[in-house]
């Protein structure tokens, strides 16, 4: 399944016809946005888009790596990141990764935590079902 835009009635099984009439795939299978989404072109500091550029998928795959001595936290769904920088403020010496399949809110949680003085967060434009079993394995979390 992929998220498209919801006040459009189209069949979630005719992607391809329906490409050229503004549907936007903004988060769900990789494969389907590889396919038939584009890149985004997010900006922001610590913001990963895994699905279009692998050198952010590897960046996300090293920084989640288990031999880092620092616990690792995985929020799913931060929203606008008002609790991922206060948990960041508060834990500094823990790795935070959040998930979010919504542009707007990848850039503006980036911009608050990165306001805020935090450098221990990475966000990742994508759906964690998809993207958590690629940066850790079962039990590191």
């Amino acid at each position: 399944m992929a998220y498209r835009d919801f006040d459009k009635k189209i069949p979630a099984t005719d992607w391809e016809a329906t490409r050229g009439a503004g549907v936007r795939i903004v988060g769900g299978s990789m494969a389907m946005r590889r396919k038939f989404g584009s890149a985004t072109g997010i900006t922001g500091i610590r913001i990963y888009d895994p699905i279009f550029n692998d050198d952010h998928l590897a960046a996300l795959v090293a920084f989640c790596a288990p031999d880092k001595p620092s616990p690792l936290v995985v929020e799913v769904g931060f929203q606008r990141g008002h609790f991922a920088r206060a948990f960041c403020l508060e834990r500094p010496q823990t790795r935070y990764v959040g998930f979010e399949v919504r542009r707007k809110f990848c850039e503006e949680a980036d911009a608050g935590l990165d306001a805020a003085g935090c450098t221990n967060h990475r966000l990742a434009l994508v759906d964690a079902r998809e993207a958590l079993p690629l940066l850790v394995g079962p039990g590191e979390l």
